[in-house]
């Protein structure tokens, strides 16, 4: 087996009869030293998630050809999280608008299978925030967006989202739908530029952060 890391071939390569499982670790080892993250990771040009890994812990690396693996610079990954998070955020509001016509149809079985998608995709941008302030050290407060800032926004949208919980359990359905056709649905598109903003903030932070000597 062959390891490349963006496309270049990698200084640290499978021993003789190591198992993957083990390679696995001492990649991890090694990009920590390096203050680098994992972004994709492909073996024999087929793309393997964290669980597949474990699954495949127990073989042999010579079992394969090649193992590529794409990495970011660990402070810029919120950065990357964000550039393939916002394209999501146009789903969400068609999906959002699907829920309501669901759940107003009375397609309730429906509804909520697609609610549960639009938790989890918030639920990957508030980490993904909560992540990149602690990492960059700044403020969600000191992001402005009009005449708002990101914490406000996220708190917003926490509240609807705990809305929707509440209205959930209480089978409200009526509820449901109308916060997700008026709050959720207009607050994926009006998240997108915001995106945008947060991009440029922690683009600015990085390229004024002193260089190592």
């Amino acid at each position: 087996m062959e390891i490349l890391i963006n496309k270049a071939i990698a200084e640290i390569q499978p021993e003789e009869s190591e198992k993957l499982g083990h390679l696995f670790m001492r990649l991890e080892d090694y990009f920590n030293q390096k203050n680098q993250s994992v972004i994709n990771v492909c073996v024999d040009k087929a793309p393997i998630n964290a669980e597949q890994q474990k699954v495949m812990s127990g073989e042999d690396v010579s079992t394969y050809d090649s193992l590529e693996i794409q990495v970011v610079d660990t402070k810029t990954l919120p950065i990357h999280t964000l550039r393939e998070f916002k394209p999501l955020l146009s789903e969400v509001a068609a999906t959002a608008e699907k829920v309501a016509i669901e759940l107003q149809s009375g397609k309730t079985s429906e509804a909520l299978k697609n609610i549960g998608s639009l938790f989890q995709v918030w639920a990957v941008l508030f980490q993904t925030l909560s992540d990149s302030s602690k990492l960059l050290n700044f403020n969600l407060t000191s992001v402005n967006v009009d005449s708002s800032n990101v914490e406000e926004l996220t708190k917003k949208l926490t509240q609807h989202l705990l809305e929707i919980k509440e209205g959930l359990k209480n089978r409200d359905y009526v509820t449901v739908a109308d916060i997700v056709e008026y709050e959720i649905s207009p607050s994926a598109e009006k998240w997108i530029p915001v995106i945008d903003i947060l991009i440029e903030h922690m683009t600015e932070i990085l390229a004024n952060e002193p260089t190592q000597q």
